[in-house]
């Protein structure tokens, strides 16, 4: 489990901590700001979620050309009707992967969000994670159904004492809502490899 959860390169390694030049920062809120404009529209009404799922990435791009974008200030404002942002400090970054710009808001749901934050786990990271886990707990189920049996007044006496305490959630739930946060606005693992493939040359 350990080697799933790694933390980002220590500060003074150079070779990780390198600033985006003027291209690439460009390049880079050229893809957020799309990645808004498809959260933005998956929060639209149900016929137009439909219109948009149709409008491919080239179609995209010309609908909302770097100009418009530019205009816009790449639609950063949208970011604040979502429970998610791009990290402005790791924009700076060129090696992290768009996904690990990505994060959720602290609304205190999640036992450690500073350090969920802080990891930057990439999404070939949070899908092993999230793989991992569910298999484990695919192979819990009989304890599962044993410890919430509700024939067992001990059992049930339990189960209504622990529904009355708020539970936080973990970094499964964390990955495994990022994960699909950007499954929906369009992150995928072909970008990144094309990225990382730009800036390592």
């Amino acid at each position: 489990m350990e080697q799933l959860n790694r933390d980002l390169p220590d500060n003074d390694d150079d070779h990780f901590w390198v600033h985006c030049d003027e291209k690439q920062h460009r390049e880079m809120n050229q893809r957020l700001a799309l990645y808004r404009i498809r959260a933005r529209e998956f929060g639209a009404s149900a016929l137009r979620k439909e219109e948009h799922r149709g409008i491919d990435e080239a179609n995209l791009k010309a609908i909302y050309p770097p100009n418009v974008l530019e205009d816009n200030g790449y639609f950063k404002s949208y970011e604040h009707k979502f429970d998610w942002y791009f990290d402005p400090q790791y924009c700076n970054y060129a090696r992290f992967q768009d996904y690990q710009r990505l994060m959720l808001r602290n609304n205190g749901e999640y036992e450690q969000w500073e350090d969920y934050r802080k990891a930057g786990s990439t999404l070939e990271g949070d899908q092993e994670f999230v793989q991992l886990w569910e298999k484990l707990l695919s192979n819990t189920k009989l304890i599962e159904f044993f410890l919430t049996d509700n024939s067992c007044k001990f059992n049930t006496h339990v189960t209504h004492i622990d529904e009355k305490i708020p539970k936080r959630k973990t970094y499964y739930n964390y990955a495994k809502k990022k994960l699909s946060i950007a499954k929906e606005i369009g992150l995928s693992m072909h970008r990144f490899v094309r990225l990382h493939v730009h800036i390592t040359r």
